[in-house]
Protein backbone atom coordinates (compact mmCIF):
# COMPACT_ATOMS: atom_id res chain seq x y z
CA UNK A 1 0.00 0.00 0.00
CA UNK A 2 1.03 3.58 -0.91
CA UNK A 3 2.54 5.28 2.23
CA UNK A 4 1.82 8.72 0.13
CA UNK A 5 -0.74 10.77 -1.37
CA UNK A 6 -1.24 9.74 -4.89
CA UNK A 7 -3.43 10.97 -7.57
CA UNK A 8 -4.39 9.16 -10.72
CA UNK A 9 -5.46 10.82 -13.67
CA UNK A 10 -7.75 8.93 -16.22
CA UNK A 11 -9.19 10.82 -19.25
CA UNK A 12 -8.97 10.56 -23.00
CA UNK A 13 -6.14 12.85 -25.21
CA UNK A 14 -6.89 16.61 -24.20
CA UNK A 15 -9.28 15.72 -21.70
CA UNK A 16 -7.53 18.54 -19.28
CA UNK A 17 -4.64 15.60 -17.79
CA UNK A 18 -1.32 18.09 -18.61
CA UNK A 19 -2.66 21.40 -17.56
CA UNK A 20 -4.04 19.84 -14.39
CA UNK A 21 -0.56 18.21 -13.71
CA UNK A 22 0.82 21.71 -14.22
CA UNK A 23 -1.77 23.31 -11.85
CA UNK A 24 -1.06 20.91 -8.87
CA UNK A 25 2.82 21.53 -9.53
CA UNK A 26 1.99 25.18 -9.58
CA UNK A 27 0.14 25.20 -6.58
CA UNK A 28 2.42 22.81 -4.68
CA UNK A 29 5.32 25.05 -5.36
CA UNK A 30 3.99 28.18 -4.35
CA UNK A 31 2.62 26.77 -1.09
CA UNK A 32 6.38 25.53 -0.23
CA UNK A 33 7.58 28.69 -0.94
CA UNK A 34 10.02 27.99 -3.51
CA UNK A 35 8.13 30.59 -5.90
CA UNK A 36 5.78 32.65 -4.65
CA UNK A 37 3.70 33.09 -7.64
CA UNK A 38 2.50 31.11 -10.94
CA UNK A 39 0.27 31.17 -13.70
CA UNK A 40 -1.03 28.47 -16.12
CA UNK A 41 -1.47 29.60 -19.62
CA UNK A 42 -4.22 29.77 -21.66
CA UNK A 43 -2.94 26.58 -23.21
CA UNK A 44 -2.30 24.77 -19.80
CA UNK A 45 1.55 25.34 -19.42
CA UNK A 46 2.77 26.45 -16.06
CA UNK A 47 4.72 29.79 -15.99
CA UNK A 48 6.74 30.21 -13.09
CA UNK A 49 9.19 32.91 -12.11
CA UNK A 50 12.46 33.07 -13.69
CA UNK A 51 15.36 36.04 -14.46
CA UNK A 52 17.18 37.29 -17.11
CA UNK A 53 20.30 38.92 -17.57
CA UNK A 54 19.73 41.98 -20.21
CA UNK A 55 22.18 43.41 -22.41
CA UNK A 56 24.24 45.27 -19.80
CA UNK A 57 23.88 43.05 -16.85
CA UNK A 58 21.02 43.76 -15.20
CA UNK A 59 18.70 41.15 -13.87
CA UNK A 60 15.34 41.25 -14.77
CA UNK A 61 12.29 38.64 -13.39
CA UNK A 62 9.82 37.37 -15.78
CA UNK A 63 7.52 34.55 -15.88
CA UNK A 64 8.68 31.51 -18.14
CA UNK A 65 7.38 28.05 -18.63
CA UNK A 66 8.63 24.98 -16.70
CA UNK A 67 8.28 21.93 -18.48
CA UNK A 68 7.90 19.26 -15.18
CA UNK A 69 8.59 16.13 -17.16
CA UNK A 70 12.01 18.12 -18.33
CA UNK A 71 15.11 14.71 -18.35
CA UNK A 72 18.56 16.97 -18.37
CA UNK A 73 20.84 16.49 -15.90
CA UNK A 74 20.92 20.02 -14.27
CA UNK A 75 17.12 19.91 -14.06
CA UNK A 76 16.64 16.37 -12.11
CA UNK A 77 19.46 17.89 -9.34
CA UNK A 78 17.71 20.49 -8.54
CA UNK A 79 13.95 18.58 -8.26
CA UNK A 80 15.42 16.01 -6.72
CA UNK A 81 16.20 18.20 -3.84
CA UNK A 82 13.77 21.22 -4.33
CA UNK A 83 10.93 19.53 -5.97
CA UNK A 84 10.47 15.71 -5.75
CA UNK A 85 9.89 15.63 -2.01
CA UNK A 86 7.02 17.28 -2.63
CA UNK A 87 5.08 16.48 -5.88
CA UNK A 88 6.39 14.40 -8.73
CA UNK A 89 4.41 13.21 -11.51
CA UNK A 90 5.00 9.63 -13.60
CA UNK A 91 3.88 8.44 -16.91
CA UNK A 92 2.98 4.81 -16.96
CA UNK A 93 4.25 5.32 -21.12
CA UNK A 94 7.81 6.37 -20.47
CA UNK A 95 9.24 3.19 -20.32
CA UNK A 96 7.43 2.66 -24.14
CA UNK A 97 8.47 6.15 -25.06
CA UNK A 98 12.10 5.09 -24.16
CA UNK A 99 12.28 2.28 -25.93
CA UNK A 100 10.54 3.64 -29.25
CA UNK A 101 12.95 6.65 -28.76
CA UNK A 102 16.01 4.62 -28.25
CA UNK A 103 15.92 1.49 -30.40
CA UNK A 104 13.43 2.53 -32.84
CA UNK A 105 14.64 5.53 -33.12
CA UNK A 106 11.38 7.52 -33.17
CA UNK A 107 11.55 11.43 -32.83
CA UNK A 108 10.96 12.71 -29.09
CA UNK A 109 8.76 14.84 -30.61
CA UNK A 110 6.61 12.55 -31.74
CA UNK A 111 5.98 11.11 -28.59
CA UNK A 112 6.25 14.08 -26.42
CA UNK A 113 5.31 16.69 -28.41
CA UNK A 114 1.32 18.66 -28.89
CA UNK A 115 -0.76 16.63 -29.84
CA UNK A 116 -0.24 18.02 -33.55
CA UNK A 117 3.42 16.87 -32.92
CA UNK A 118 1.95 13.48 -32.13
CA UNK A 119 -0.43 13.30 -35.35
CA UNK A 120 3.21 13.64 -37.34
CA UNK A 121 4.19 10.61 -39.59
CA UNK A 122 6.95 8.50 -38.05
CA UNK A 123 9.57 6.27 -40.36
CA UNK A 124 7.49 2.93 -39.82
CA UNK A 125 4.59 2.21 -42.23
CA UNK A 126 1.82 -0.20 -40.42
CA UNK A 127 2.75 -3.13 -42.52
CA UNK A 128 5.92 -2.98 -40.39
CA UNK A 129 3.45 -4.32 -37.77
CA UNK A 130 1.52 -6.92 -39.58
CA UNK A 131 2.70 -9.52 -38.19
CA UNK A 132 1.38 -9.05 -34.60
CA UNK A 133 -2.07 -7.10 -35.64
CA UNK A 134 -4.77 -8.97 -34.96
CA UNK A 135 -6.50 -10.64 -38.11
CA UNK A 136 -9.50 -8.35 -38.24
CA UNK A 137 -7.73 -5.48 -37.73
CA UNK A 138 -5.02 -5.76 -40.42
CA UNK A 139 -8.21 -7.07 -42.27
CA UNK A 140 -9.61 -3.37 -41.95
CA UNK A 141 -6.20 -1.75 -42.70
CA UNK A 142 -6.13 -3.26 -45.49
CA UNK A 143 -9.45 -2.33 -46.78
CA UNK A 144 -8.35 1.38 -45.72
CA UNK A 145 -5.62 1.16 -48.23
CA UNK A 146 -3.10 1.71 -45.09
CA UNK A 147 -1.11 -0.99 -44.82
CA UNK A 148 1.71 1.42 -47.29
CA UNK A 149 1.10 4.49 -45.06
CA UNK A 150 3.58 5.48 -42.20
CA UNK A 151 2.41 5.67 -38.84
CA UNK A 152 1.92 8.97 -36.50
CA UNK A 153 3.91 8.92 -33.45
CA UNK A 154 0.87 8.41 -31.17
CA UNK A 155 -0.57 5.19 -33.68
CA UNK A 156 3.55 3.81 -33.01
CA UNK A 157 3.20 3.90 -29.22
CA UNK A 158 -0.05 2.63 -29.36
CA UNK A 159 0.68 0.00 -31.00
CA UNK A 160 3.45 -0.89 -29.45
CA UNK A 161 2.26 -0.96 -26.27
CA UNK A 162 -0.51 -3.37 -27.64
CA UNK A 163 2.01 -5.98 -27.77
CA UNK A 164 4.27 -5.13 -24.93
CA UNK A 165 1.10 -5.86 -22.60
CA UNK A 166 -0.17 -8.54 -24.96
CA UNK A 167 2.92 -10.31 -23.23
CA UNK A 168 2.75 -9.19 -19.69
CA UNK A 169 -0.59 -6.81 -18.86
CA UNK A 170 0.73 -4.90 -15.85
CA UNK A 171 4.53 -4.11 -18.09
CA UNK A 172 3.61 -0.88 -17.01
CA UNK A 173 1.54 -0.39 -14.08
CA UNK A 174 3.97 -2.68 -12.22
CA UNK A 175 7.12 -0.10 -12.26
CA UNK A 176 5.61 2.62 -12.06
CA UNK A 177 4.02 1.78 -8.71
CA UNK A 178 7.34 0.53 -7.49
CA UNK A 179 9.10 4.06 -8.35
CA UNK A 180 6.28 5.63 -6.98
CA UNK A 181 6.86 3.35 -3.54
CA UNK A 182 10.37 3.67 -3.04
CA UNK A 183 10.64 7.70 -4.33
CA UNK A 184 7.70 9.11 -1.63
CA UNK A 185 6.88 12.46 -2.94
CA UNK A 186 4.44 13.91 0.07
CA UNK A 187 2.25 14.37 -4.07
CA UNK A 188 3.11 11.81 -6.55
CA UNK A 189 0.76 12.16 -9.59
CA UNK A 190 0.32 9.65 -12.57
CA UNK A 191 -1.20 11.58 -15.47
CA UNK A 192 -1.67 8.72 -17.88
CA UNK A 193 -3.91 5.91 -16.64
CA UNK A 194 -5.84 3.93 -19.64
CA UNK A 195 -6.92 0.67 -18.27
CA UNK A 196 -8.56 -1.29 -16.41
CA UNK A 197 -6.08 -3.07 -15.01
CA UNK A 198 -3.85 -0.12 -13.94
CA UNK A 199 -7.20 1.03 -12.19
CA UNK A 200 -8.00 -2.12 -10.09
CA UNK A 201 -4.07 -1.87 -9.83
CA UNK A 202 -3.42 1.79 -8.17
CA UNK A 203 -6.82 1.30 -6.68
CA UNK A 204 -5.74 -1.51 -4.58
CA UNK A 205 -2.58 0.33 -3.57
CA UNK A 206 -4.95 2.78 -2.09
CA UNK A 207 -4.34 5.66 -4.97
CA UNK A 208 -7.47 8.06 -5.82
CA UNK A 209 -8.35 7.89 -9.25
CA UNK A 210 -10.28 10.70 -10.79
CA UNK A 211 -11.84 10.80 -14.13
CA UNK A 212 -11.93 13.64 -16.28
CA UNK A 213 -14.93 13.92 -18.89
CA UNK A 214 -14.24 16.01 -21.96
CA UNK A 215 -13.90 14.32 -24.95
CA UNK A 216 -12.51 16.15 -28.07
CA UNK A 217 -11.46 13.49 -30.32
CA UNK A 218 -13.34 10.63 -31.33
CA UNK A 219 -10.09 7.80 -31.37
CA UNK A 220 -11.58 4.30 -30.43
CA UNK A 221 -7.97 2.65 -29.74
CA UNK A 222 -8.41 0.86 -26.56
CA UNK A 223 -6.09 3.52 -24.73
CA UNK A 224 -8.96 5.80 -25.37
CA UNK A 225 -11.88 3.54 -24.37
CA UNK A 226 -11.06 0.79 -22.35
CA UNK A 227 -11.95 2.91 -19.19
CA UNK A 228 -15.23 3.16 -20.46
CA UNK A 229 -15.69 -0.09 -18.92
CA UNK A 230 -15.60 1.14 -15.04
CA UNK A 231 -19.01 2.59 -14.09
CA UNK A 232 -17.89 6.13 -12.55
CA UNK A 233 -18.91 5.63 -8.92
CA UNK A 234 -16.19 3.68 -9.02
CA UNK A 235 -13.92 6.45 -9.18
CA UNK A 236 -12.68 8.26 -6.58
CA UNK A 237 -13.58 11.90 -8.23
CA UNK A 238 -15.94 12.68 -11.60
CA UNK A 239 -14.78 15.70 -13.12
CA UNK A 240 -17.30 17.00 -15.41
CA UNK A 241 -15.06 19.69 -17.69
CA UNK A 242 -16.62 19.24 -20.77
CA UNK A 243 -17.84 23.32 -20.35
CA UNK A 244 -15.20 24.21 -18.25
CA UNK A 245 -12.43 26.69 -18.67
CA UNK A 246 -9.09 25.34 -17.67
CA UNK A 247 -8.95 27.26 -14.73
CA UNK A 248 -12.57 26.11 -13.52
CA UNK A 249 -11.46 22.46 -13.89
CA UNK A 250 -8.27 23.18 -11.92
CA UNK A 251 -10.24 25.19 -9.17
CA UNK A 252 -12.77 22.02 -8.97
CA UNK A 253 -9.93 19.66 -8.40
CA UNK A 254 -8.26 21.56 -5.75
CA UNK A 255 -11.93 21.84 -3.96
CA UNK A 256 -11.98 18.06 -4.04
CA UNK A 257 -8.56 17.46 -2.65
CA UNK A 258 -9.21 19.68 0.09
CA UNK A 259 -12.34 17.75 1.15
CA UNK A 260 -9.73 14.57 0.95
CA UNK A 261 -7.36 16.19 4.03
CA UNK A 262 -4.56 16.68 0.86
CA UNK A 263 -4.54 20.64 0.73
CA UNK A 264 -4.75 22.84 3.67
Amino acid sequence: MFQNNVLVIAGKKQSGKSSLINFLYGHTLKQRGIIDKFSIYQTGELEVPSTLMAEHGNITETLGILDVDRDDVRYMEYASVRIWPYIKHYNLATPLKSIAMSMYKVNKELLYGTNADKNKPTQYKWMEFSSVVPKKELDQLKKEGKLDQYMTGREFAQKMGDVMRSIYVDCFVDPCIDAISMEGSELSLVGDCRFVNEFYKFKKEGAKVIKLLKSVDEDQHKSETELDLIDNDEFDFVLDNREMSINQKNVAMMNKMKEWGWYA
